[in-house]
């Protein structure tokens, strides 16, 4: 699987997923390593992204650089 399908499959599980708060998460991947950065609203919910990169088939790695806020501003939930 290339990194670009790797990258796609997280952000459309992501995408799928009701718990989500920060619909403009960033993930990126280079050999098979998932980069995630960018605001959560919680521990939890840093913590399931980063166990569903893992499940990702291939995943060789994580690399969670996601950070918990007490509230995610709206201009990066639209993307701004």
């Amino acid at each position: 699987m290339a990194d670009a399908q790797f990258a796609r499959d997280m952000l459309a599980g992501l995408g799928d997923e009701p718990w989500v708060t920060n619909p403009a998460i960033s993930v990126k991947s280079r050999k098979w390593r998932d980069l995630a950065v960018g605001p959560v609203a919680s521990e939890s919910e840093r913590a399931a992204i980063d166990t569903m990169a893992w499940t990702i088939p291939g995943c060789r790695g994580v690399a969670n650089q996601l950070t918990v806020v007490a509230s995610i501003p709206y201009d990066e939930q639209v993307g701004s």
